[in-house]
């Protein structure tokens, strides 16, 4: 997606907002134990219908000549809530498996920090730190992670 707005010669920005409905069914359980017992509710778990919403926002600072020691700079935040209508696997860090059920509202957040130190004429080349916070499906574990990469980015025909 190309930046929305200009922000002056050296910055722009973009913001969206998304949102949709997943449906499906569930057609593989993995490792989740069935039958009877307290994993009895499992066995029913089958079909999914969510509702998801969220926004995303960035701000790209770029050198223009300017004598420091990146190309771009580019802060990135991301959100998304999806609203379970039906009971979905969960996992328990507790137990290590697969074994509770999901309802109601999941959260995600993800920051990512990019600075680009180099490019060429088919790529960007840099260095990445990501923040992730909440939980995704399919299983819903809670996430909550630092990653820190190095970055290699291949231009589209356009040269962006």
């Amino acid at each position: 997606q190309s930046p929305v707005w200009d922000l002056g010669p050296s910055s722009s920005a973009k913001f969206r907002i998304v949102g949709g409905f997943e449906g499906g069914s569930n057609r593989s359980k993995g490792t989740a134990p069935t039958g009877t017992g307290p994993f009895a509710s499992l066995q029913n778990v089958d079909w999914l219908a969510r509702a998801k919403a969220g926004v995303e926002g960035s701000v790209r600072l770029l050198n223009n000549g300017r004598p420091w020691p990146f190309q771009t700079l580019e802060l990135r935040a991301a959100g998304v809530d999806r609203y379970l209508f039906l009971d979905e696997l969960n996992y328990n860090q507790s137990t290590d498996a697969i074994d509770r059920i999901a309802h109601g509202h999941k959260l995600y957040g993800q920051i990512d920090f990019k600075l680009i130190i180099g490019q060429s004429n088919n790529a960007n080349y840099g260095l990445k730190l990501t923040f992730q916070r909440g939980s995704l499906p399919p299983i819903f574990a809670n996430t909550r992670a630092f990653q820190f990469g190095f970055l290699y980015e291949t231009k589209d025909r356009t040269g962006n």
